[in-house]
């Protein structure tokens, strides 16, 4: 059972990154694994409901909400798997495929991104990503997210919005808030699917 760690509001959104990233890096290996067995599980209903083919997700670091299983389960199903990349100029992510050959290079923020460093490459097209599974610190009732703060994710998350692409985050249920403090260019998520019912 994971530990209930009560949010003290109102609080900054540096304030608050900060109270939850605290929290998570708390959890133990057992309250990790647990959560993420069964929003695991709960994500792959998803994507069966919706049809899905082509997926995005992110390569879990830290004591976020592992993905490496979920990868597996969608690679079974012959699901096309993405990845982000970092795109510094731009400010904004890429969606890469992402096959069990595929060779990872870490980035400027140590997170292994499906790439060459030698080569340019496209994005994929975005009309074709039919889900994109997201990282988050928190989230409220209107699915607001708040991210680790350098706004890649919602540059990157507005195009796809626009194309009705499902944005869906993957939470503890303790990363809950009721009202998250927004910006104008913070993008809502369509569902967020933690470990609870």
């Amino acid at each position: 059972m994971l530990i209930n760690f009560p949010i003290v509001q109102p609080l900054s959104r540096q304030q608050l990154r900060k109270q939850i990233l605290q929290r998570r890096n708390q959890l133990s290996y057992l309250e990790i694994s647990n959560a993420t067995t069964r929003i695991t599980q709960k994500a792959l209903e998803f994507v069966k409901y919706h049809q899905a083919e082509h997926v995005a997700l992110y390569y879990a670091i830290k004591n976020e909400v592992q993905t490496h299983l979920l990868i597996e389960k969608l690679w079974e199903r012959n699901i096309t798997v993405y990845l982000p990349v970092i795109r510094i100029e731009q400010q904004d992510l890429i969606f890469l495929p992402y096959m069990k050959e595929t060779l990872l290079f870490k980035n400027q923020f140590n997170i292994p991104e499906p790439r060459n460093k030698n080569e340019t490459y496209k994005s994929k097209t975005t009309k074709d990503l039919d889900i994109i599974f997201v990282p988050l610190v928190a989230f409220d009732s209107h699915n607001e997210r708040l991210g680790m703060g350098g706004g890649y994710y919602d540059r990157t998350l507005a195009r796809y919005r626009e194309l009705k692409t499902m944005l869906v985050g993957l939470a503890y249920s303790w990363q809950y808030v009721e009202s998250l403090p927004t910006e104008s260019w913070d993008i809502p998520l369509n569902y967020v699917i933690t470990e609870e019912d």
